[in-house]
Parts: C-alpha cells; sequence; structure tokens
C-alpha cells in the first residue's frame, strides 16, 4: 500500500514538473510572440517615455504594480532584464523609490527563479553534475550569507545563471531572499541613480561607467575585509606541524 502511495505521488510529482516546464516555454513564447521584448530596451523606452510618465502620473499605484509584476516575471524566467529596469526605475519613480522596488522585483523574481531550479531539475542535475555541486556546497556551508553577499556585489554578475544555478545546492531559501535583497540594494541604488541621467545613456553598456565600478569594487572590499581579517588571523593562530 505504502508502495503505491509513494509511486503515485511521484507520478503527481513528474507532471507537476512537466506542467511547469510547459508553462514555462508557452510565456516565453507568448512575450517573444507578442514582440514585448522588444520594447525591453533603453531605445525604446526613450521613445515612449513621455507617454510612458503620463500613464505613471495618472494611476501611479497601477502602473507601479504592474511595472513590478512585468520585472519580477522576467526575472523569474531567467531573462536577462534586471539592468534596463533599474535604470528606467529610476528615470519614473526616482532613486531611492527605483532601488527600493527593483530590489523587491528582483528578490521576488530571483527567489521565484531559484524555487522552480529546485523543484524541476535538481533531483536529475544533482546525480549528473554530482561531483561540481558537491563541491559548491562546501562553499556555501563555511558561510552560505556571506557567500551569496559577495555573489550580488559583482558588477554584471548574470542573474539568469546565478539563480537556477543555486537552487541546485542546500542553500536554504530565507537565506537566499535575505541576502539577495541586502546585497543587491545598494548596487541597485547606484544604478537607478544612473537613470536620472537616462538623456546621456545610449546603450545599457553606458551604465557601466569607471566610478560605478570602482564604487562596486569599493562595496565588495568592504564587505569581504572582516572576513578576510579573520581567516588570516585563523591561519596565523593555528600551529605549523
Amino acid at each position: 500500500m505504502k508502495e503505491l502511495t509513494t509511486l503515485s505521488l511521484m507520478k503527481r510529482t513528474d507532471s507537476l514538473r512537466l506542467s511547469l516546464i510547459a508553462l514555462f516555454f508557452c510565456i516565453v513564447a507568448s512575450l517573444y510572440h507578442f514582440d514585448v521584448l522588444d520594447y525591453l530596451n533603453l531605445a525604446s523606452f526613450k521613445h515612449y517615455q513621455s507617454w510612458t510618465e503620463e500613464h505613471y502620473l495618472q494611476s501611479p499605484i497601477r502602473f507601479t504594480l504592474a511595472f513590478c509584476f512585468l520585472f519580477t516575471l522576467t526575472i523569474s524566467l531567467a531573462m536577462p532584464t534586471a539592468l534596463f529596469f533599474i535604470v528606467i526605475g529610476g528615470a519614473l519613480f526616482g532613486t531611492w523609490l527605483g532601488a527600493i522596488l527593483a530590489t523587491l522585483s528582483i528578490s521576488l523574481g530571483s527567489l521565484t527563479a531559484f524555487l522552480l531550479s529546485r523543484f524541476v531539475f535538481r533531483e536529475f542535475l544533482s546525480k549528473k553534475y554530482h561531483a561540481q555541486l558537491t563541491m559548491l556546497n562546501k562553499k556555501i556551508e563555511k558561510d552560505a550569507f556571506l557567500y551569496l553577499l559577495s555573489i550580488r556585489f559583482v558588477p554584471g554578475m548574470p542573474l539568469c545563471i546565478i539563480n537556477p544555478i543555486l537552487g541546485l545546492t542546500k542553500l536554504s531559501a530565507s537565506v537566499f531572499f535575505t541576502a539577495s535583497a541586502i546585497g543587491m540594494f545598494i548596487p541597485n541604488l547606484i544604478y537607478s541613480n544612473a537613470g536620472k541621467h537616462l538623456s546621456k545613456i545610449e546603450t545599457i553598456g553606458d551604465v557601466f561607467s569607471q566610478e560605478i565600478t570602482l564604487s562596486f569594487l569599493f562595496l565588495a572590499i568592504l564587505i569581504l575585509s572582516p572576513k578576510l581579517i579573520q581567516e588570516i588571523k585563523k591561519k596565523r593562530s593555528t600551529p605549523r606541524s
């Protein structure tokens, strides 16, 4: 009886996984079919900027919710749209509100991608890439929060790759969400502030100015320095054989 129940549960789980995969491809196909992604670039936004700002002023709450939903959806689907939304969010909502909305949207979208990857792919890929995932899990076990925090501070680190990969590890969802939200707020604030100077930005790549890159390096050193000092002290205090 227990074997039949287990078998039935496995079949339901497999069916749910297949349904989620099918839903994923349907949503992505719909976005491409209706040319939604063609509008997710700076040239299109600048062309429709006055129209967009007018709709925001007419219904700010509804517009903000729609903005956050689309932002979260694209991150959930592992699409490389984060920087675009952060920059235009700064242009539309201002530096601070834009950064807060970006952090909330990215964190929720990243968590969704993280959990989907864990539920749909971990059982299969953990067997195929056991050695690689074991090494990654060992790194995370040392200090999961600081490890993820340092990843979030690296400029240009692709969320569409990092989120699904971390979903395959033993990292807890609560640590993933908290570290993501805290780690991405300051970078989001910097990018959101860049949105105020949208007229000077032609492509997303222009956001990575020398000043912004140096800011990220300074923040990374500031965050990682206590851990590095602690490791150095441990090595010095360990008696040599």
